[in-house]
């Protein structure tokens, strides 16, 4: 069961990267706390992937996206490479 974490005006919120992690820990998956992460997104789904691109950026992960994929995210800053 996942751990509700915090609390907001009495109500519990799940915070979804304790989950993640939890859920790839119980599955055997190894985090490292730096490398590189892929990522290759929908045009739909860019503003969403820019915000997690942008958190794995900020703390040293080297971020790889795809051609389009990659231009949006240069254009916020995160200056990765093109797969």
């Amino acid at each position: 069961m996942i751990d509700q974490v915090e609390e907001d005006n009495g109500e519990s919120t799940i915070i979804l990267e304790k989950a993640l992690y939890k859920g790839f820990i119980a599955s055997g998956v190894s985090i490292r706390p730096r490398g590189s992460v892929l990522f290759t997104v929908a045009d739909k789904d860019k503003a969403e992937a820019t915000d997690l691109a942008k958190r794995f950026y900020n703390i040293g992960y080297h971020v790889l996206a795809t051609a389009g994929t990659a231009a949006t995210f240069k254009q916020v800053g995160i200056m990765g490479g093109m797969m």
